[in-house]
């Protein structure tokens, strides 16, 4: 049953650099402190006892899998013996409770799924601020982590990753923002930059040589942007507009007439809009409205567009956009559904995988070996949403496919690698 689950090792995609660029105002402050400055709350979370951390039942969960009948809760807990620690730093109150509560029922998952007694988890809530995710990473240090899986966001990994560096402790965390690498920490996600770089070279060799590009406003929009610059001229293609916009409806419509307005539109241009959901249906509607014909001219997008409900867009089918294979999250998402009563965000299905991650890290790892040097492995790991790697910078890197919007559908058109070269 272990080696099933660890051959569903990995990842699942997400970009959080666009919530990154909403919170900004609910980010806590707070200078980091010395590991011994500072007193982990009394009230660490376990599943058993503390509400905030069960498996939410307010949506529909299985109660036999919330108090896990036929399962050993003391797998949540604390351990007395030598059971491999993985601390889990997430916030589980607080404005993001709801994210972070779907990402430690996907944790449970997994531990449940490999039904490995020789794993434990050691959970304590971030509270989704970076005085939280400090306090929390001491926390489960003391009480035992061999490493750290989370937090969520890049201010949080600031605020904890000096505390699991100080004591060679890897941490794990699951922002898509660059920047939030540091040594001793590897980013579980699916970074924009690879999104953008598959999707323009795979424009090219398709033939289409000039480019335009919508791009929303934000920190996310500036990474986008100049990954997208830096993927045309790499690959020999041209730029000829690239037009930022607010999530203002007149200014949307302001950035497709300035579109309209360009040397786009003809066979073998491409538009290339890194957005998703009412948004992109929106900017859509108005590119046709303004003539330009997504018939002639190509669309392009990332990993946002992954979603079955756009399939319904008339204006964005044959549109192509580059996301993680999905012919292994079917079953994640199907078994969470069927615990928790809801399906749960892509991104959280990081979690499952870098609990399997952990669990590999136990298995291979001897006694006093440093376990960042397993985490980074030439073939890397396949996971849920296929094959990705960690680098020795701390990021990760992953395959790709190309997807074609059709309708009620998004048709896989060319499959990501399935080895590193």
């Amino acid at each position: 049953m272990v080696a099933c689950a660890l051959l569903l090792l990995g990842i699942l995609w997400t970009d959080d650099l666009m919530a990154e660029d909403r919170i900004d105002s609910a980010r806590g402050g707070g200078e980091t402190r010395e590991l011994d400055e500072i007193t982990p709350r009394s009230a660490s979370v376990r599943l058993s006892t503390a509400p905030v951390v069960r498996l939410r039942d307010d949506r529909g969960a299985s109660p036999d899998f919330v108090y896990g009948t036929g399962r050993n809760l003391s797998l949540l807990q604390k351990a007395q013996d030598d059971r491999f620690q993985v601390g889990v730093v997430l916030p589980l109150t607080g404005e993001f409770s709801d994210l972070g509560q779907d990402f430690l029922n996907a944790i449970i998952l997994a531990l449940f799924d490999m039904g490995d007694e020789t794993t434990s988890l050691l959970i304590s809530d971030s509270q989704g601020t970076r005085e939280g995710a400090e306090t929390a990473a001491v926390d489960v240090i003391l009480r035992g982590a061999d490493v750290i899986l989370g937090p969520v966001f890049d201010y949080t990994i600031a605020a904890a990753s000096p505390v699991s560096r100080g004591v060679n402790i890897p941490l794990i965390g699951f922002s898509a923002n660059r920047h939030a690498v540091d040594d001793g920490v590897y980013l579980l996600n699916f970074s924009p930059e690879q999104q953008v770089a598959r999707i323009v070279k795979f424009a090219i060799e398709q033939n289409i040589m000039r480019f335009a590009a919508l791009i929303p406003e934000g920190s996310y929009g500036a990474l986008v942007a100049e990954s997208f610059r830096d993927a045309v001229v790499q690959n020999g293609g041209e730029i000829i507009e690239i037009i930022s916009y607010s999530d203002q409806f007149d200014q949307l419509e302001a950035a497709a007439m300035q579109l309209a307005r360009s040397d786009i539109g003809e066979e073998g241009d491409a538009v290339f809009i890194p957005e998703g959901g009412t948004l992109l249906i929106t900017l859509v509607s108005f590119l046709t409205h303004y003539d330009i014909d997504p018939g002639v001219v190509r669309l392009l997008g990332t990993g946002l567009w992954d979603d079955p409900l756009l399939g319904r867009e008339p204006s964005l089918r044959q549109g192509w956009f580059s996301s993680p294979s999905r012919h292994r999250d079917r079953h994640f998402q199907e078994s969470f559904q069927a615990h928790m009563g809801h399906r749960p965000p892509r991104i959280v299905e990081l979690g499952y995988d870098a609990f399997l991650i952990a669990a590999l890290l136990q298995q291979q790892a001897g006694k006093g070996d440093n376990l960042s040097s397993l985490l980074i492995r030439d073939g890397g790991f396949t996971g849920i949403n296929g094959l990705f790697r960690f680098l020795p910078n701390g990021l990760s890197e992953r395959g790709l496919s190309i997807f074609e919007v059709q309708q009620h559908k998004m048709k896989e058109i060319s499959p990501a690698s399935s080895t590193f070269q």
